[in-house]
């Protein structure tokens, strides 16, 4: 119930959380994005639809673009990565995958960019709360990039602290390093 959910949501934002996934399937989506997105405007959101959704949903998704999600992670059949390469060439919003990708070979033309805020991801941050419980996230801020290839993984991070750090919108800067989106 739409009503539910945005108490829910509500309760996360107040609690601390700066961001929210919540999950989608078809007739349980538009209306939830759109509610979630009119009580909080700004508020990054993602939304995550377990393989639930077909290519005949593009349209839905197109419209959905329009609500500025960070991203929709695994819309299409759990094994069907030429089907989500499909659907990101024809929607704004990022596709996230993560069932899918079991093996090297479904890996092979794999790329992952994570980009955060003191997390569980950077092992200085991990190190600096073990050291002081109140450490800064914002002094742990990293844009990790990693390419997936057969018989080889390259990856890079830029890791910086509050004052080389850049955060908008649709942009976040990392020292040297820099995303945009949609």
């Amino acid at each position: 119930d739409t009503g539910a959910l945005l108490d829910k949501v509500s309760a996360e934002v107040a609690a601390g959380y700066r961001r929210v996934k919540i999950k989608i399937k078809p007739g349980k989506d538009k209306d939830l994005v759109a509610a979630i997105r009119a009580k909080f405007p700004d508020l990054p959101l993602m939304v995550d639809a377990n393989s639930a959704y077909t290519l005949a949903h593009v349209p839905l998704f197109r419209e959905m673009d329009a609500f500025k999600l960070m991203m929709v992670e695994q819309p299409l059949g759990w094994n069907n990565i030429v089907d989500h390469v499909a659907l990101q060439k024809q929607i704004g919003t990022p596709v996230c995958l993560d069932e899918c990708i079991h093996s090297p070979d479904d890996a092979r033309h794999a790329l992952t960019v994570i980009a955060f805020v003191g997390s569980v991801f950077s092992p200085y941050y991990r190190r600096a709360l073990a050291r002081d419980a109140q450490a800064s996230p914002d002094e742990h801020c990293a844009i990790n990039v990693c390419l997936y290839s057969p018989g080889a993984a390259r990856w890079t991070m830029t890791e910086r602290g509050a004052r080389h750090v850049e955060r908008e919108r649709s942009t976040f800067v990392v020292g040297p390093s820099r995303l945009r989106w949609h």
